[in-house]
């Protein structure tokens, strides 16, 4: 019985752990190895009608808007299970950062309508940004490609990269790098 409970903990930590592999909603294109060097700039459709501008630069994103503050990105599809599983641990980080830290969740399906989606929102009680456009998908190109999902990418607070992750990670490790990256003010 002991040995079953562990197996089976160690698989659920597995696969919460783990990232998603390419599924029905994310477009085979992105996920590449090739960074597309072309584009520069995408506006960002978020679900509550505004324009999120993004210029990409030498060293990482400029987010109009978003000035001086830590930006996490983050590539994520509904069907996920990693991805729901992180979004708690987003919503808190979001709330105990509020104006120095800001989320924005990268979209990576295509056929999702708007009330799916704010249906996905309410139901998680997300209090982030959610991008939902097909830019979503240009820009991941433009990043190098999102190979497996949730992945996410940290900026510091003029821009430039500062980490990344692949899978779900633990909220405190994402916290330590929020504290770092601010440091960089």
């Amino acid at each position: 019985m002991t040995k079953t409970l562990l197996s089976s903990l160690a698989l659920v930590t597995l696969l919460v752990l783990a990232g998603c592999d390419d599924k029905e909603g994310i477009k085979s294109e992105v996920i590449s190895q090739k960074r597309d060097t072309e584009a520069t700039k995408f506006s960002l459709e978020l679900t509550d009608g505004h324009k999120l501008k993004v210029d990409r630069h030498e060293k990482g994103l400029h987010f109009e808007g978003e000035k001086g503050k830590v930006v996490l990105l983050n590539f994520f599809a509904t069907w996920c299970p990693p991805c729901k599983a992180e979004i708690p641990h987003l919503v808190n980080l979001k709330s105990n950062y509020k104006d120095q830290f800001e989320v924005v969740g990268v979209l990576m399906e295509d056929s999702k309508t708007k009330g799916e989606i704010q249906k996905f929102i309410d139901t998680f009680d997300i209090n982030f940004k959610i991008a939902i456009s097909n830019e979503n998908q240009k820009l991941a190109k433009a990043l190098g490609g999102v190979k497996s999902i949730p992945f996410m990418i940290l900026y510091d607070p003029q821009g430039n990269y500062f980490t990344h992750y692949v899978g779900a990670v633990p909220e405190e490790m994402i916290e330590f790098d929020i504290k770092r990256a601010m440091e960089k003010r």
